[in-house]
């Protein structure tokens, strides 16, 4: 079994052993994608006396697509364009009995509530000029780190809603709780990714990378309560976003030229 897969290996080096490298006055072209979707039915029993149970559905997901484009000025050396998009959600709301008995904190007191429903969502973008430098390894592998420089957009929500008695005498009525923040500003990359090259216009990489960048912005309350509730909306005020985010990257990259 171990001389099948070492004379596979060879065939594939020898077979690849042809495969030009990364030259001046080429082009590459990739994408990467990382999703991760998913929910939960959580059921939690609490012992008696009195006992109960409550349970709650969790949707969760984020999807994270990026493009990284490069133009060889020199051999192994690419400069050009990068663009990532990170959209992140979750939403959750209580069910079975729990829906019937869920109770919501306002102005310190805990109303009944009717069809609660939770959510929290946020979304970057980044867009600027990339530098990356391939490292070879034989004909097949290459490594290479690689920097990238430019703005980046953040955008969030926080969204609560249902219905509740904020007035005995009007009964149960709709509210929306929303929050929104935006915020834009200088932001950065450094990353080290590997590239399989399996043809010689075609390749599998693997990256992981930090980003970075202290960005600005405000958040401004758009909520929607009836009168009954005397809410008073909260001033827009200043926010600063933070990134320190490692991703982790599976994709193709695609050379055009030389």
């Amino acid at each position: 079994m171990k001389k099948t897969v070492f004379i596979l290996f060879l065939l594939l080096f020898l077979g690849f052993s042809a495969f030009a490298q990364y030259q001046k006055n080429s082009w590459m072209f990739s994408g990467s994608v990382f999703v991760n979707l998913g929910g939960l039915n959580i059921e939690t029993r609490y012992p008696g006396p009195p006992a109960s149970t409550k349970e709650i559905n969790l949707i969760a997901g984020d999807v994270l697509v990026g493009t990284r484009n490069t133009f060889f000025v020199i051999e192994n050396l690419g400069v050009g364009l990068d663009i990532q998009t990170d959209i992140i959600g979750d939403g959750w709301e209580p069910t079975g009995d729990y829906a019937s008995d869920f109770t919501y904190q306002y102005n310190g007191q805990d109303l009944a509530v009717d069809d609660y429903k939770e959510s929290l969502g946020s979304s970057s973008v980044f867009i600027g000029p990339l530098v990356r430098y391939y490292i070879p390894i034989g004909k097949i592998v290459a490594i290479y780190p690689e920097a990238s420089f430019g703005y980046r957009l953040y955008g969030e929500i926080d969204y609560i809603s249902g219905k509740a008695e904020f007035d005995p005498a009007k009964g149960k009525q709709k509210f929306e709780y929303r929050k929104y923040t935006k915020a834009g500003g200088f932001g950065y990359n450094l990353g080290a990714g590997i590239a399989f090259r399996l043809s010689e216009q075609f390749a599998l990489d693997v990256s992981a990378r930090h980003g970075g960048g202290m960005i600005k912005g405000d958040t401004q309350d758009d909520s929607d309560y009836p009168e009954s509730a005397a809410y008073t909306k909260m001033e827009t005020y200043d926010t600063d976003v933070k990134f320190g985010t490692i991703d982790l990257m599976i994709g193709f990259q695609i050379y055009i030229g030389n």
